[in-house]
This record gives C-alpha cells, structure tokens and sequence, in this order.
C-alpha cells in the first residue's frame, strides 16, 4: 500500500497545480516549426493567419515566429495582409514608398513584427494588402489631406467627376474613421472643407451632404454602418482574389487578417456580410489555416468568441462545428489563456505556446476549383 501512496499524492499535486492555472493535461511549449509538422501545409497555395484581436503581443510574435519559418525554409514569398491595398500593391509594382508604413500599426509598430520587416529588405518575402481604405487609419496617409488637396486641385468642371469617384473610397473609409475620430471632430472637418467652395457651388453641397450621411451613420448602427461594413469587406474579397489570380497566381502566399475577415465560415455565424476573404479562400483555394480561437469554457474573457448551440446542454465552438461537418482544411484552434480562463482540456494533440493553448485538427486540403 506504501508504494501507492507516493504515486497518489504526485498525481494529487500534479491535478492541483494545473487547476489552480485552470488547465488540465498540457503537452509540452510549442514553437513555429513544431506545430507546422502537425499541418499539412506543403501542398497548400495559401496559409491562412488570423487574429482574435489586434495589437496582441503573444499573438503577433505567433504569427511573426509562422511567417519567417514559412518563408525561410518551406518556399512561402508572398504576404497578403490586412492593410493598405493601393499603396502596397503600387510598390510591388515598382513605385517608389516605404512597405512599412503602410503596414496597420498592429504590426508596423510593434516589435515582435519587426523581423518580417527584416525579410522585406533583403528580397525575401514581399507584402501586398487587402484592405481597400487606404486614407482610412489603415494607413501613414493623412485622409484629410488627400481629401483636402485633390478638392483644391480641381476646377467647376472636374468637381462633379471627382465626387463621383471619390464616394465608393469615402464610403469605405468612414467606417473606420467613426473609431479613429469622434463625431465632432469629423464633422469639423467636413465644415472646413466645405468653407472653401462657394455655398452654391455643387461641391460644397456634396460635402455636406456627405456630413449628413456621417451624422446618420453614427445615428444609425442597424442601417448606415452595416452597409459600409459590407461595402468594406466586398471591396477586401475583390482585392485577395485579384491577387491570387493575377500577380500571384500558382506562388506560396500567406494571408493574415482579423479573424473576423480571414475565417473560412466565419459569415455562417457572424452574419455581418454574404461573403468574407475566408469564404473566397476555401471555394477556390488551397488553404491550410492557423487560426486564433478563445476555449468556450473561459471566464472573463473580452476576446470575440463566436458559437452555436447544438444542444441544450452543449454548446460548440466554430472550430467544432467546422471538423464535425468534415471541412476539407487543417485547423489549428489556439485558445487565447487569462487568468480568469478555466480551460478543460481533454485532447492527446494539445500544447501550450505563451499563454496560448493550442489544438491540432487535420485534414487534407481542399483541390482548388478549376
């Protein structure tokens, strides 16, 4: 009975100190190269890299860790991120500009980031974006300027062509402005604007029409802003298709973005537009994804969880749902871990990375359409 006891109390020990951090059954720290050898991803035309949130230090040294394994030793040269589409896709085409700053901050200003930069310089990888609201806070530009200098470089005659062309970029900016500046703040500016034109001018009319329709957009959560948000991501899905089927059709391509944008089949739960790049890449492509997901069963937590109820007593996560219906992709689910999170992990294929805890679910991926 003695030679029981001590095998007793270390699992005894070893039970309570994995409760105490609110995890069961932990495998061993994974870095980049170890979790790619779960993933079938050598066939693969693009990796798929999302985010639960931006700015995540953990989450950003991740992906940053994925990128430069996937580009250094497996053959990936191209980066498709969610950023500014015009901007980057002009210096791939040879233009003068700087890749960083038009890089969104989440990644352009933090250093765990700063080593993909590094690739950039020596010709190792190239970035493009796909994010259509280039003088939105997507971007170095100024907005206010573009806006300010085009109006002043125009006459009576071009003013109607460039409202005309301007409104779809407007439209899809002003959502993001909404968060980047206040209401007052943004109508000012509008009021500024309009002060240099003649009050019956068509021009200064347009401007404050285009305040009235900011003012109802703030107004309206349900109508005006749902409406940019499908605007915005339609605009996202034309982008990411044009560059896989043009500049870098048949390359290696990574595509990282809110998970919310870069999700296979995310829209079925989300309902937030028709079609998402996810839902472009797993039609059409071959995709192996890496995605970020929160554990259902955390407390406390304040990142974006999406779920649908099976049952009265179960509830599964999206990325359940997506193997239970046999979605033809390999799926990395990592749960983001807190100190209010109480995860009950039941899996042989589980490790932990940071304060990630990561499940590794494989399929092969799906045959691109032809």
């Amino acid at each position: 009975m003695k030679f029981l006891i001590i095998p007793i109390i270390l699992l005894f020990v070893t039970f309570i100190s994995f409760t105490q951090n609110g995890i069961l059954n932990l495998g061993e720290k994974l870095d980049a190269n170890e979790i790619l050898t779960h993933v079938a991803f050598k066939e693969a035309q693009v990796i798929v890299l999302g985010e639960d949130q931006h700015f995540g230090s953990v989450e950003n040294k991740l992906n940053a860790d994925l990128i430069e394994v996937l580009v250094k030793d497996h053959g990936f040269t191209d980066l498709i991120i969610e950023s500014d589409f015009f901007a980057l896709h002009q210096i791939s085409q040879g233009e003068e500009g700087v890749v960083k700053e038009n890089i969104f901050p989440a990644w352009s200003e933090v250093k765990e980031f700063e080593k993909i930069f590094d690739l950039v310089k020596d010709t190792s990888l190239n970035i493009y974006g796909f994010d259509s609201n280039h003088h939105g806070i997507y971007s170095k530009k100024n907005g206010v300027e573009f806006i300010v200098n085009q109006i002043i470089q125009l006459n009576a005659a071009d003013s109607i062509f460039f409202i005309e062309k301007a409104e779809s970029l407007l439209n899809l900016w002003i959502d993001d402005t909404i968060c980047a500046f206040n209401k007052q703040r943004f109508c000012s500016l509008l009021d500024t604007w309009s002060r240099q034109f003649n009050k019956a001018s068509f021009i200064h009319q347009e401007l404050m029409n285009f305040k009235g329709y900011a003012q109802q957009t703030w107004a309206d959560k349900t109508g005006g802003w749902r409406e940019l948000v499908r605007l915005r991501d339609e605009n996202m899905v034309k982008n990411v298709e044009y560059l896989l089927d043009y500049p870098l059709k048949e390359r290696k391509v990574i595509v990282l973005g809110a998970k919310l944008h870069v999700e296979p089949g995310i829209t079925a739960y989300s309902k937030h537009v028709d079609k998402s790049i996810g839902d472009l890449l797993s039609e059409k492509y071959k995709v192996v994804t890496l995605l970020p997901y929160v554990y259902e069963g955390s407390r406390g937590s304040k990142d974006y969880t999406i779920t649908r109820k099976v049952s009265k007593k179960r509830r599964y996560t999206l990325a359940h749902q997506l193997a239970h219906q046999k979605v033809e992709f390999a799926l990395i689910d990592v749960h983001v871990l807190t100190d209010k999170q109480i995860v009950y992990v039941k899996k042989e294929n589980t490790s932990k990375y940071g304060n990630y805890l990561i499940f590794i679910r494989e399929t092969q991926p799906a045959e691109r359409s032809k």
